[in-house]
């Protein structure tokens, strides 16, 4: 093999130590590019650091390409070596659980925090919306302790029967939990109040909320697709929680470039195409729940 041949095999498959110095660089490069670019500088080097720039990038993501697929092999190969992160991984239903688990803990101290302001601030707004979080934690939280009670259970069709009622209960929850919503957009439309964020924090607030609403629609074709009916409660909950989060994103948005705009009836209709997708959803879960049970049964 020539050396030309060797050098482009070694560069296609460049050892670890390789790639920490290119990133390395790579930070550097990109570092002077934006001090450069805020400067204004427009002469020969300039350019020249643009172009050096632009190629490392491309070489960059060819090797997040080649090594991201190698390292998620090494994190399942180093996760299947203990039990428990070995069900994690192998397992829908129990990642959704632990989630799940999660979700109730941060959903419970959310809807602490908005008592606090509806307290504070006198906004029947963030009261509205306490009480929304607060019937969503406890919904969340009756999911984990139906759960628990249902594994002490060793026949194999009462569990699912159980499973099932739990689900087409979770719809009839759904359905009514719209009412604390429908209040908490009532008095976000009467007051013309809406979620504030301190500077860039709207934008991560904008890319979470889009990735909650984009992860809960994929784990809810993935949960559709399995027979545990925890894991589609669980599922179901998240993708109505998401969707309350793109309104308060659109109000947050309002607040911070469009104050002089008349909000009322976007926010009105984002709100009530919400409650609508979340009454049908809840809806969906019942009758859907109900016909399996009856099917098991």
């Amino acid at each position: 093999m020539s050396k030309y041949k060797r050098f482009l095999n070694w560069f296609k498959n460049p050892k670890i130590w390789f790639v920490m110095l290119y990133l390395i660089l790579s930070i550097a490069l990109i570092t002077a590019s934006i001090v450069v670019v805020s400067f204004g500088i427009n002469d020969f080097w300039a350019y020249l650091l643009y172009s050096l720039t632009m190629a490392d990038l491309i070489y960059l993501i060819y090797l997040i390409i080649y090594y991201v697929p190698k390292i998620r092999q090494a994190c399942l190969k180093f996760a299947y070596k203990n039990k428990l992160t070995k069900e994690y991984v192998g397992n829908f239903g129990f990642r959704s659980l632990v989630s799940v688990s999660f979700s109730f803990a941060i959903n419970g101290i959310y809807a602490l925090f908005l008592a606090v302001m509806a307290i504070i601030s006198g906004s029947y707004w963030y009261g509205a919306l306490a009480i929304y979080y607060f019937a969503l934690t406890l919904i969340r939280g009756g999911i984990l302790f139906k759960h628990v009670r249902r594994r002490k259970i060793d026949d194999e069709q009462t569990y699912k029967l159980n499973q099932i009622k739990s689900y087409r209960n979770c719809g009839i929850y759904l359905s009514l939990l719209t009412l604390a919503l429908s209040g908490a957009i009532v008095q976000m439309v009467i007051s013309n109040q809406g979620f504030r964020y301190a500077g860039s924090m709207i934008y991560l607030m904008a890319l979470y909320a889009f990735y909650k609403l984009i992860k809960s629609i994929i784990d809810m074709t993935k949960a559709k697709k399995n027979d545990d009916y925890t894991t589609k409660s669980i599922r179901s909950v998240r993708f109505a929680d998401a969707l309350v989060s793109i309104l308060a994103l659109q109000t947050a948005m309002f607040q911070a470039f469009a104050q002089d705009f008349i909000t009322y009836v976007p926010n009105s209709i984002t709100g009530g195409i919400i409650c609508l997708i979340i009454v049908v959803l809840g809806i969906y879960m019942f009758i859907s729940g109900q016909k399996q049970f009856e099917k098991v049964k």
